[in-house]
């Protein structure tokens, strides 16, 4: 019984520690002098709270794109500039099988 009891609690404990949310079960009085006293409600104030939690988290960048190929400084400079671009490209293979 008592083995049974601690898992019991163990969950519940589990999902309190994932949440950790108050529940703001009001009366109208409370409603009213809580949105006169703050200006919103528990729940707008905890969606804004999470929000700003999610915009201040550092985003995942991708990994960067590698080529599989092996491509020279000079080529890439190369294709940057455009030089090379007026060949038609059976001349530009045949550049490239003279190079090497």
């Amino acid at each position: 019984m008592e083995a049974a009891a601690k898992a019991a609690d163990g969950a519940e404990g589990a999902a309190a520690v994932a949440l950790l949310r108050p529940e703001f079960n009001m009366t109208k009085e409370e409603r009213r002098a809580w949105i006169q006293r703050f200006g919103c409600l528990p729940a707008e104030m905890q969606q804004l709270s999470d929000k700003l939690a999610k915009q201040d988290a550092p985003k995942e960048k991708k990994e960067k794109h590698k080529s599989l190929y092996k491509v020279s400084e000079k080529d890439k400079k190369k294709r940057k500039t455009g030089g090379d671009g007026h060949m038609p490209f059976h001349a530009k293979e045949r550049m490239a099988s003279n190079r090497g």
